[in-house]
């Protein structure tokens, strides 16, 4: 993704927002960072930021956005007027994750990982499996160790890396291409009601982990989460179920003296 010369506004200055201006500053581009908390309370992440961007701190202005080529969101951003104020203006806005992603080797292998619950243990659990195979990785995204724009130009971005990504819904609901290699939904139980209003609404924002895979890809979800499994059907990827005693099905199963994986 060509970055160079680009306006760029990086919507919250949290850990994510610093690493993605640094980042497309590092790319060439102009960059804008905006939060709506004074300066006063971001005093670390100024000190994280550096001289990689503008500042424009206290509050969001519209015309900022408008005049932007690309709005990155940080996570956990809402969706606030001068954001879609630049969307109705053409200018594309996407997640951080998004961006990661489009700049990540494509001989890379990322797995990104999604649930209501279990899924910072999951993420972590897959990481380290990933470190002792000898390949190069990574293991971050929302785990809070570091955001997935930390492994693009790193040792497991490259042709044979393993980039793993404990994704959030908020992650996902800004992205347009964003495709995990193998896509996991451990489970969709109700949560962020306040944000979606409706579970339906709340499982297709989690589900989007599957949206943009292709055939060749892995589909993963619980058996025992309607919504999780029939969204992973739903794609083009091989969809593998796991859960309870059901080795009929392709997945991974636990009986009641063994597990069987079936391919």
């Amino acid at each position: 993704m060509n970055l160079n010369g680009a306006r760029v506004v990086v919507v919250g200055l949290g850990q994510t927002g610093a690493a993605v201006a640094r980042f497309c500053r590092s790319r060439g581009a102009r960059v804008l960072v905006t939060d709506h908390r004074p300066a006063s309370a971001l005093e670390g992440r100024l000190r994280d930021l550096g001289d990689a961007a503008e500042l424009e701190l206290g509050g969001h202005r519209e015309a900022s956005f408008t005049g932007a080529d690309l709005v990155v969101v940080s996570p956990g951003v809402p969706e606030i007027s001068p954001i879609r104020a630049a969307r109705a203006a053409g200018v594309e806005v996407i997640a951080e994750i998004e961006l990661a992603y489009r700049c990540l080797d494509p001989g890379a292998t990322l797995i990104a990982i999604t649930g209501t619950n279990g899924k910072s243990t999951t993420t972590a659990l897959a990481g380290a499996i990933c470190a002792q195979s000898g390949r190069p990785s990574f293991c971050g995204g929302n785990l809070g160790n570091a955001p997935l724009i930390d492994a693009v130009g790193g040792p497991a971005d490259r042709p044979g890396g393993l980039v793993v990504a404990e994704v959030a819904g908020f992650m996902l609901e800004t992205c347009v291409s964003f495709r995990p290699h193998v896509a996991v939904c451990l489970n969709i139980t109700e949560d962020h009601l306040d944000r979606y209003g409706t579970m339906d609404a709340y499982a297709e924002v989690k589900t989007k982990i599957f949206r943009f895979q292709r055939e060749g890809d892995a589909a993963i979800a619980s058996a025992a989460c309607p919504r999780s499994a029939a969204g992973a059907r739903r794609g083009a990827a091989d969809a593998y179920l796991f859960g309870v005693s059901d080795p009929q099905r392709r997945g991974a199963w636990l009986g009641a003296e063994r597990a069987e994986l079936v391919l």
